[in-house]
């Protein structure tokens, strides 16, 4: 879509509530920018940027996004009259703060015949961790979590104390290059 988008002579603008998501969303998407929402709510406000009826904000975990933040990112595309795309998963992480619009605003578009579903996991490069975020999201977790096991990707512990000194351990390991002086290897 970005693509179509940008022959247009449209702008696209990856956002998301952390950096580094939005950092990824601009990278994957191939937008224009990528800002965090309250970068781009402070870029907004303060006239640094203004939103244009031909710009898309493109908004990754939008799930996440808490009321406040929420509005705000509403009333500047409405005020613009941009248009806004927004992808989320409310089987993920939710806002730290009072939220939940992201659920609403999906289930009105649903009801409408105008929400997309995505079903493929672009992000993981190798296919069996694909499968295994599909199978934690469909509530196969123990499929999923014995992939990230046979990975070594997670270790389970008996105990708190178990994990704990385990923990403990690994910080010791990973601090042994720095007091040889050598640094990170």
């Amino acid at each position: 879509m970005t693509a179509i988008w940008q022959r247009q002579g449209r702008c696209m603008i990856a956002a998301a509530i952390q950096g580094i998501t939005a950092q990824q969303a601009g990278a994957d998407s191939g937008a224009d920018q990528a800002r965090t929402l309250a970068g781009l709510r402070w870029a907004v406000d303060t006239g640094s940027l203004r939103l244009q009826p031909s710009d898309v904000v493109f908004v990754d975990e939008a799930g996440m996004i808490d009321h406040r933040s929420y509005a705000a990112l509403l009333e500047a595309v409405a005020e613009a009259r941009a248009t806004l795309v927004q992808v989320g998963d409310e089987k993920q992480l939710l806002p730290v703060e009072a939220g939940g619009l992201w659920t609403v605003i999906h289930g009105m578009a649903e009801a409408r015949d105008q929400a997309a579903e995505l079903r493929q996991v672009r992000r993981a490069r190798n296919p069996e961790e694909a499968q295994a975020w599909t199978d934690l999201r469909e509530g196969r977790v123990e499929e999923a979590l014995r992939w990230y096991r046979d990975e070594g990707l997670l270790r389970l512990y008996d105990t708190p104390c178990g994990a704990a000194r385990r923990h403990a351990r690994g910080v010791v390991e990973d601090a042994r290059p720095w007091r040889a002086g050598r640094g990170l290897q």
